[in-house]
C-alpha cells in the first residue's frame, strides 16, 4: 500500500514493507534509496509505512501500478473492491496456466511472465486486506502525519489555530498559525475540534452522530509543535450482521476473490 502526500511543501510517498518486500520477487531495477528500505524489513515490520523523500523513488512509486494507491481504495465499496479482486484472480490463474503449459527451459526464459504473476497476485491480496479493513475486521496503524490532500476540513480555522484531517481520517492536527509550540496549559480551541469531529462523523455514517457518541482522546506532540485529537466513530456504529464471504484462499489451486 502506498500514500503520497505533502510535508512541509514537498511531496513524499509512504509504502509499506510489506509492498517492498515483493520487490525481491519481481524482474525489475529500483533505484537506491528503495534497495537499501528493502534490506531493513524484517517480519516484525512488515506494516509498517516507510516515507521515501527522493524524486527518482517518489517518480518509482507512482509507476507502480501493483502498489495499491490507500487514497483510490479506501473510496471503493466493499463490492467494487471485490470486483477488482476477482478480475486480478482471472488474470492470475491464466497466467499459471500459461506458465505451467511451458516446457522447463521455456520458463527459465519467462522471468517477465514470473514476476507478472507475483505483481497481480500480491495486488489482489492486498486488496482483500483493504476488504477486511473496510468491514472491521482487521486493523493496521496508518502514519501518524496531516494529510494535506484532503480537502474536508478546508477552512476549518480560526484566528489562532486551523485544522488538519491525518492520513488516519481519526486523526485531527491542530496547529497555531503563528508557529510558536503549544504550551501545557494551552487553551485549546475546542469548538473548532468539535466541528471538525462532526465533520467527520457527517462524512462518514448515515446516523445523525452527537459528540456525546464520540470517544476521543487528546495529547500535544513530543516537540509541541501540534495538538493530536484521535476519535473513535467505531463506538458510535450499529454491530454488523453479516461478514463478507469474500477473502484470498491461498490454498487453493485457483485463485478465487
Amino acid at each position: 500500500m502506498k500514500i503520497n502526500n505533502i510535508e512541509r511543501g514537498k511531496e513524499i510517498v509512504y509504502v509499506q514493507n510489506n509492498d517492498l518486500l515483493y520487490i525481491k520477487y519481481i524482474n525489475i531495477a529500483v533505484p537506491e534509496e528503495i534497495s537499501l528500505a528493502v534490506r531493513l524489513i524484517t517480519d516484525d515490520n512488515l506494516s509498517e509505512f516507510v516515507p521515501f523523500y527522493g524524486e527518482e523513488a517518489r517518480d518509482f512509486f507512482k509507476r507502480s501500478s501493483w502498489i495499491i494507491d490507500y487514497r483510490e481504495v479506501k473510496t471503493l465499496s466493499i463490492e467494487e473492491i471485490r470486483l477488482v479482486g476477482q478480475t486480478l484472480a482471472n488474470e492470475v490463474n491464466k497466467i499459471s496456466t500459461l506458465y505451467y503449459g511451458l516446457d522447463v527451459e521455456e520458463r527459465s526464459r519467462e522471468k517477465d511472465l514470473v514476476s507478472l504473476y507475483f505483481i497481480k497476485k500480491h495486488k489482489m491480496e492486498e486488496l482483500a486486506v483493504m476488504s477486511r479493513k473496510k468491514q472491521g475486521a482487521i486493523a493496521f496503524s496508518l502514519p501518524e502525519k496531516p494529510d494535506y490532500y484532503n480537502s474536508l476540513l478546508r477552512g476549518f480555522e480560526n484566528n489562532d489555530y486551523y485544522l488538519v484531517m491525518g492520513l488516519n481520517p481519526n486523526q485531527f492536527f491542530l496547529y497555531r498559525k503563528d508557529n510558536k509550540p503549544f504550551q501545557e496549559n494551552e487553551k485549546i480551541p475546542v469548538s473548532l475540534l468539535d466541528a471538525g469531529i462532526l465533520a467527520l462523523a457527517a462524512s462518514s455514517s448515515e446516523d445523525k452522530i452527537s459528540l456525546e457518541d464520540v470517544e476521543s482522546t487528546s495529547f500535544i506532540s513530543e516537540d509541541h509543535t501540534y495538538y493530536l485529537t484521535e476519535v473513535n466513530l467505531e463506538s458510535t456504529k450499529k454491530p454488523e450482521s453479516t461478514f463478507s464471504k469474500y477473502h484470498y484462499n491461498s490454498s487453493q489451486k485457483n485463485a478465487t476473490f
